[in-house]
């Protein structure tokens, strides 16, 4: 078994700001760029020449002003990439933005009821959670 390593001009494997993503049945890995304000997606184009290809997008108007309390934790069905401020105390109200890589745009949702200071907005955040109160 031989280990993946991460392209060296990244910080994917070192950061807790970052996180894996399957983008489009390729491993990828999605890190934030702070200071440019912007979205580095490294994508595994050759498994056995470990080569990877890098996307850059640039923080949608909306994002502006959110500094380095941005996180992620994965992209959801439609391959939006879901993204969340981790810190409840700057994000009031707390919201959830999905941005498109194809269409490199954001589109936002507003959680309502989240009061609390003391918890992380990753903690909020689950892909591909439903929860069905249906009586069977």
């Amino acid at each position: 078994m031989e280990l993946i390593k991460a392209p060296e001009e990244s910080d994917i494997s070192m950061t807790c700001y970052s996180t894996l993503v399957n983008y489009n049945g390729r491993l990828g890995g999605v890190e934030f760029g702070y200071y440019k304000h912007d979205i580095r997606l490294w994508i595994l184009e050759d498994v056995e020449n470990q080569e990877w290809s890098r996307k850059t997008f640039k923080y949608p108007r909306q994002w502006k002003g959110f500094g380095c309390h941005l996180g992620s934790n994965g992209v959801i069905h439609t391959g939006e990439l879901r993204v969340f401020q981790r810190s409840l105390k700057e994000a009031k109200p707390f919201c959830v933005y999905y941005y498109d890589f194809n269409k490199e745009r954001s589109r936002k949702v507003e959680i309502q009821g989240v009061e609390t200071d003391e918890l992380l907005g990753s903690r909020l955040c689950y892909p591909g959670y439903v929860e069905n109160i249906r009586f069977l």
